[in-house]
């Protein structure tokens, strides 16, 4: 399929209308893929770009390479379903590592393997822009995962990352427990279907016992049974944070199940009240407020729908709109009020090594 010309002019032009662009399963393939990237090189108005399911492949990603590395207002990027493999992130990789605009990224289904999986980490080590990165289904194992780990010690950036169906195990999934003992900016974790088992549930629930930033953890289908479940109950003894956990897909009784709920549900009321003080603790003002609501999409309540904020008249209304979920919790909406202040705001070891390996082997300067 050709693909439409006006598209790579109005992007070759700096069409500053087109903002975002859809070409989901238009069959682009390695060919086509090529224009887009020369286009994208001094584009600066585009900000979301989805090439799922285009048969880009290998060549065709690297040659998105460059343009990634110039482009300074692409900040969702979906590359998903491509056949990319490990040498087509190899090199996409690289660009990854200098681009400061990218906030969203989709690889996932792309068999990347453990090669690829080793550069993408290396890309997280010196990447400060990337928040969500999807990863899922790329036939990552043992090395592969070893290390994401190390990047997660590294990267205080990133806050949702998806490692599901990439069977894991529970060797690989202690790896990542160890990082999240270290981490402090991943907030969204998904693990599903990657068959952890008991040993990996009891490696996550060390990991929780430490961790104070994940509020929402996904282990569906992961074979765990009422032992896994059991010491993820005993860890929300300690952790205060965690606010969803997916648990579904697994042998665990549901009496085991609705505790686990009930914890969770201690942690939502115990969010609701830290958030409380935090504003009756800080100076009210419209900034306050604004930059305290940006920050909320990765730890807001369980199930938020939706986050609305209306400031009128020295009074500020915030409402977390949710959704009902049977297996984690009860769905809730807070609702709140705060009156602005009129005073105006101010104006202004061996990880080492390993990451030493990593960019070795991966050529990243």
């Amino acid at each position: 399929m050709a693909l439409d010309q006006t598209i790579i002019n109005r992007l070759s032009q700096n069409d500053s209308s087109l903002t975002r662009l859809d070409l989901f399963d238009q069959d682009i393939k390695a060919f086509n893929t090529v224009y887009i990237a020369g286009a994208l090189e001094g584009n600066t108005s585009l900000t979301t770009l989805n090439l799922s399911l285009n048969g880009i492949g290998s060549i065709g990603v690297i040659a998105l390479g460059p343009a990634l590395a110039k482009n300074s207002s692409l900040t969702t990027l979906n590359l998903s379903l491509n056949g990319i493999g490990s040498i087509g992130v190899i090199v996409f990789a690289v660009a990854l590592a200098k681009n400061t605009s990218l906030i969203t990224l989709n690889l996932s289904a792309n068999e990347i393997g453990d090669a690829g999986t080793k550069c993408i980490a290396v890309a997280l080590g010196r990447n400060t822009s990337l928040k969500t990165l999807d990863l899922s289904t790329n036939e990552i194992g043992y090395d592969g995962v070893k290390d994401i780990a190390v990047a997660l010690r590294k990267n205080t950036s990133l806050t949702t990352l998806n490692l599901s169906a990439n069977g894991i195990g529970s060797v690989g999934i202690k790896y990542i427990a160890i990082a999240l003992g270290r981490n402090t900016s991943l907030t969204t974790l998904n693990l599903s279907a990657n068959e952890i088992g008991d040993a990996g549930a009891k490696y996550i629930a060390a990991a929780l016992e430490i961790n104070t930033s994940v509020a929402t953890l996904d282990l569906r289908n992961n074979r765990i049974t009422n032992v896994g479940a059991q010491k993820l109950l005993d860890a929300l003894e300690i952790n205060t944070t965690l606010t969803t956990l997916m648990l579904s897909g697994n042998n665990i009784d549901g009496e085991l199940i609705r505790k686990i709920q009930d914890k969770l549900a201690v942690n939502r009321q115990l969010f609701t009240k830290n958030l409380n003080a935090a504003f009756l603790e800080e100076r009210n003002t419209p900034q306050t407020l604004q930059a305290l609501v940006n920050s909320l999409g990765d730890k807001a309540p369980e199930n938020t729908a939706s986050i609305d904020m209306k400031i009128n008249e020295g009074h500020a209304k915030i409402t977390f709109g949710s959704t009902p979920d049977n297996e984690a919790g009860r769905g809730t909406t807070v609702l709140m009020r705060f009156t602005l202040s009129k005073d105006k705001a101010p104006n202004n070891s061996n990880t080492r090594s390993a990451a030493s390996n990593n960019e070795s082997a991966c050529r990243i300067s």
